[in-house]
């Protein structure tokens, strides 16, 4: 089954720097609902606009964690290669 589906840069769900110079020539198409185990849940759905905030604006907290998570293993692999 083909779904056809895009996003709008300027959306407010994108949680990116703004581009400028977006024309309606350069948007394919907008997002209005997707489709997880064959259920549609629509962008305005309470439970995608949370998702998207904790997934896009928590998204530096996020990154923080990994890095402290994976540091120990970079560390271990440098070791690794200095020792040989």
């Amino acid at each position: 089954p083909w779904a056809i589906f895009s996003f709008k840069v300027a959306g407010s769900f994108y949680n990116a720097p703004k581009e400028y110079g977006i024309t309606d020539k350069h948007i394919i198409g907008v997002l209005t609902a997707v489709i997880r185990k064959g259920k549609e849940i629509k962008v305005t759905d309470r439970r995608y606009r949370l998702y998207v905030h904790l997934w896009c604006d928590l998204f530096p907290i996020r990154a923080f964690v990994l890095k402290v998570l994976y540091f120990p293993k970079r560390l271990r692999r440098k070791w690794k290669r200095i020792m040989q």
